[in-house]
């Protein structure tokens, strides 16, 4: 196809839906800009100047993790009663949002692997999971896992967003900070498939079923970036 017809038919679209000739001439720029980068091919983002795959803050200590046998669960906390809190670098979300029982789920793919925020939250995850084994003192094979490795490189993990609250609100911030937005607006309904986010997450217990020792990562926010 030739590209300069297909650049004015993507100019004409832009029109049709309101963009103004400064904003379509920025878009177009923004566009050759993405194209004529330098990419890294080991990271496959263009990390030349300033990594897009950053730890936004300061991972919680895994050797301030504790273990409180509950009642029903083992609650899993920073200090004595602190839920850990997580705010995760800049994630691929290939498949959207989708229904699990009476809850949602969401894959998350950790994409650009020799980024140093992407590697350091991957040790993060795996370390997590060596310590529940530990302190638990069980095998590897009894703790249902949140992650798996692919293509001997991605990993991918699994959130949980929870259903309403008792105010019948969903427990979930979407926000959507693309620079080029193609929506309006989102909720769990139309989350879009292929975006990066970056997430804030938490977990804060493990159980037992089946002979399965299981956790989860709950969703709190999510943040579509470019």
């Amino acid at each position: 196809m030739n590209s300069d017809l297909g650049e004015v038919d993507e100019i004409e679209c832009l029109r049709d839906a309101g963009y103004t000739s400064e904003e379509i001439e920025e878009f177009l720029n923004y566009i050759k800009i993405e194209e004529t980068a330098n990419i890294n091919e080991d990271t496959g983002c263009p990390c030349v100047n300033n990594c897009l795959n950053k730890l936004p803050r300061k991972l919680p200590e895994i050797n301030k993790i504790n273990f409180i046998q509950l009642e029903n669960y083992i609650k899993v906390a920073l200090g004595k009663n602190e839920d850990i809190r997580i705010k995760t670098p800049r994630l691929f979300v290939p498949f959207g949002i989708d229904s699990y029982y009476d809850n949602w789920s969401i894959n998350f793919e950790l994409k650009n692997k020799n980024c140093e925020g992407i590697r350091l939250f991957k040790e993060y995850l795996m370390h997590f999971e060596d310590l529940i084994v530990n302190k638990l003192n069980i095998k590897r094979e009894e703790l249902n896992t949140q992650f798996k490795i692919h293509n001997k490189y991605n990993m991918e993990f699994y959130g949980k967003i929870k259903n309403k609250n008792s105010f019948g609100k969903i427990p979930c911030e979407i926000e959507d900070n693309r620079k080029y937005r193609t929506q309006n607006y989102i909720n769990l309904y139309n989350f879009p498939k292929e975006v990066f986010v970056i997430a804030e997450i938490t977990t804060s217990g493990i159980w037992k079923l089946n002979d399965m020792y299981c956790y989860k990562y709950s969703v709190n926010k999510l943040t579509i970036v470019d």
